[in-house]
């Protein structure tokens, strides 16, 4: 891997990061209107919360990835 990759895939990963927080905190604060949303498209009224805490979960692995043992 070349020095140049780091900084890309760094930034990359904090992109996302920041992606899925957003989308997440939406999917929970959005009230009605998103609930309405996923009611038109068959799910659940609930299931917003659902799919924000898998944003928000997606986002702290980003955040803070697994590390080996012994680092």
């Amino acid at each position: 891997m070349s020095i140049l990759q780091i900084p890309i895939a760094s930034a990359i990963a904090w992109l996302l990061a920041f992606g899925f927080t957003g989308a997440g905190i939406f999917n929970a604060m959005g009230g009605a209107v998103v609930q309405a949303q996923f009611l038109r498209r068959g799910y659940p009224a609930w299931w917003n919360f659902i799919t924000a805490a898998l944003e928000t979960l997606s986002a702290r692995s980003s955040f803070f990835p697994k590390r080996e043992f012994g680092d």
